[in-house]
């Protein structure tokens, strides 16, 4: 039978650790993006040069597997706390968002501002939602509209909030630059706003009038009838 054939077990053993190594990449893979909601592909690096220090372990210094695998594991640590702390000097984020991923523990500027919104979707499936009692819809729309209340009170102060948190943190607070303003109204004149007005069916689209009426005079843009993005003035 295969299964009494060592070649077999050995086969399979090998299978299953670099089974699980890949599972472990991934692990990494998913918590990282969960927490950060950044894609690191380093990780792969990482791995393959931890993977290195344990091959020069066991076979340069003919270490055996349980102390080979703990330096690796201690000088990755290592590794790793260099990088986070010797690399980054500035975050590309929101100030509020960014208090929360701990920025100030790893950088020294805060380059503001980038404006973050707090969002909630709150969804239901239409046929559930027709099941409902009406009292029970009645409470869910008064409760969902507490809701947006709340969000729009803590929107209107996030951003300063988050600047004074992180701020108290140690970090240095830099305006934007004219120059570097200049460059973001740009890139959204040309390039975001004409790009998201053709993903959702054009200028003529509900969506697209609901920006003009709404959006545009908070942050001064607007979607012309070519599809194309203009600056107004600021109004609400």
């Amino acid at each position: 039978m295969f299964f009494m054939d060592p070649f077999f077990w050995d086969l399979f053993v090998n299978g299953l650790l670099i089974g699980c190594m890949y599972a472990l990449v991934a692990v990494g893979f998913v918590l990282i993006y969960k927490a950060t909601s950044v894609i690191n592909f380093a990780q792969g690096d990482l791995v393959m040069f931890g993977g290195y220090i344990a091959a020069a372990g066991l076979s340069l210094y003919h270490l055996p597997l349980w102390t080979a695998a703990p330096i690796m594991l201690a000088l990755m640590v290592v590794l790793g706390f260099a990088l986070e702390r010797g690399i980054l000097d500035a975050g590309f984020t929101g100030s509020d968002a960014g208090f929360g991923q701990r920025w100030y523990e790893v950088t020294k500027y805060l380059n503001c501002c980038l404006i973050s919104w707090p969002a909630i979707d709150m969804v239901m499936n239409k046929k559930a939602w027709d099941r409902l009692p009406p009292d029970l819809q009645a409470i869910l729309i008064e409760e969902a509209a507490k809701a947006e209340l709340e969000l729009l009170r803590i929107g209107s102060i996030q951003n300063e909030v988050g600047i004074l948190r992180n701020t108290k943190q140690g970090m240095e607070y830099l305006e934007f630059s004219p120059e570097l303003r200049a460059l973001s109204d740009k890139a959204v004149i040309e390039r975001v706003i004409p790009n998201w007005a053709k993903r959702v069916g054009g200028p003529a689209s509900p969506w697209a009038k609901i920006f003009n009426e709404k959006v545009g005079p908070v942050v001064g843009f607007r979607v012309e009838a070519d599809g194309s993005a203009v600056k107004v003035p600021i109004v609400k």
